[in-house]
Order: C-alpha cells, then structure tokens, then sequence
C-alpha cells in the first residue's frame, strides 16, 4: 500500500471531529478486540456481521458499527464484505478524516486483493461517490451499480422465503407492523434464532415499540433465547 499507511502522525493538526455519534479519538482507536463484541463461535460473528450491515444502511452516519463491521469482516477472513465496509465508511466520510481512514485501515488492509488495495489508495482522500460504478456486491450504501453484480431476472415468489427474507421485504416498502409480526410468530417457534431476534429488537428500538416488546418477552418467558444480552439492552433501553 505504500506510505499511506505509514506510522501516524501524534500532531493534533488537522484532526476533525467526524460526528457526534463517533465516540473515538481517530489517532486512540481502541485494537480490534476491544471493540469488537464477545461473540462465541463463527455463527453468531457471522450473524452480528450481517446485523451491522443493516443497522449501516438505516443509519450510515453512525461510525462506531461502520468500524465494528469493518473490523468483524477483517477477523472473520471475509475480504468482500470487509471491502464492502470500507466502501460504506469511504462513502460517509467523503474527503473527510484521513486519519480516521488509516486508522482503520492500518492493522487491516493486508486482507484486501491486489485490485481492491488499488481502489482503496485511490480513494482515499477524496471518499468514494455513493452514484459511482464499484467493485463489489457488498456496500450496503452504494447507489450505483456494481461491477460484478449479475443481473438478475426475476425474485423467488414470498412464499418461498424465509420468514426472515420476508420480514425484510415488508421493512424495506415500510411494512413494519407485518414484518414485526412475522418475526415475533418466527422467534416463537425458534427462540435461538439469532438473525430473528437481531431483526425484531432493532425494530423494537428504532420504533420505540415498548408495549409490543413487554408482550414478546411475556411470550417467550421461560423459554432460551438467542441474543441474551442484546435482549437484556433493550430492556434497559426502554427503562431508560
């Protein structure tokens, strides 16, 4: 990568302040596993990787799950959904906070292809432009189209679909009441699924739909659920 990655500089010159929902001094990014969640076994990693990606695309601005998805995909091995998150990141941030950029990129960017540490070094400091052609099928922010995207000529019908897929579907045309429904009736018949119970506390949270989280956790009582402690978050959430 060259000496874009190079020890950084401790000069507070130039250093911005990217957004009130970033926590951390760019130049004190906490290492990888002080940031990432205590998450046992590659299936919930997996999982709470994919979890980000969605929290990334409802709320881009929020830097703290961009480094976390970013970081999570680089422990996971995953380079195309690691290189994905670093497109979202470099779409948000624009020209903006290059020493955030190597921040992160820094003890990560080993993981990139030859073609996708090209890109990265040329985009560096001028950000990536959301409408721009990219290479990958995994930002979750890009409105152009990607370039190694297949066309695709037709959508299984619904009643294929997961109850996740599905739920999904209804969220992303605002049908949030019917996927909330159908993600509850998903979590009861399996409460250790960990997509499901991701899914239905974010739209618990995003929505403020106290009663209707008192009523599921009434419903699954007794019962072992999957996500313990985000469920235990989001009580605290509405305590609060």
């Amino acid at each position: 990568m060259g000496s874009i990655f190079a020890k950084k500089n401790n000069s507070n010159q130039n250093r911005q302040t990217v957004t009130e929902n970033y926590p951390f001094d760019p130049n004190l990014l906490p290492a990888i596993r002080d940031l990432l969640p205590k998450l046992r076994g590659e299936k919930k990693q997996i999982a709470y990787a994919d979890y980000l990606a969605r929290k990334i695309k409802r709320n881009p601005r929020d830097l703290l799950f961009h480094v976390q998805r970013i970081y999570l995909n680089y422990v996971l091995g995953n380079e195309e959904a690691y290189f994905g998150a670093l497109i979202d990141l470099f779409i948000v941030l624009g020209p903006k906070a290059l020493d955030l950029k190597k921040s992160v990129l820094r003890p990560t960017y080993r993981l990139l292809t030859t073609e996708h540490k090209k890109y990265i070094k040329e985009h560096l400091k001028t950000g990536v432009d959301a409408a721009e052609l990219i290479p990958t099928r995994e930002s979750r922010l890009s409105r152009g189209l990607s370039s190694t995207t297949n066309i695709v000529t037709g959508e299984p019908a619904e009643a294929k679909l997961s109850p996740l897929a599905t739920a999904r579907k209804k969220l992303a045309v605002g049908e949030t009441e019917a996927a909330r429904t159908i993600l509850e009736n998903a979590l009861e018949q399996d409460p250790g699924d960990l997509e499901i119970a991701y899914e239905l506390l974010e739209i618990y949270r995003t929505h403020s739909l106290q009663q209707e989280f008192r009523a599921m956790t009434t419903r699954l009582a007794g019962k072992s659920l999957a996500a313990r402690k985000e469920w235990n978050e989001t009580e605290d959430f509405f305590r609060n």
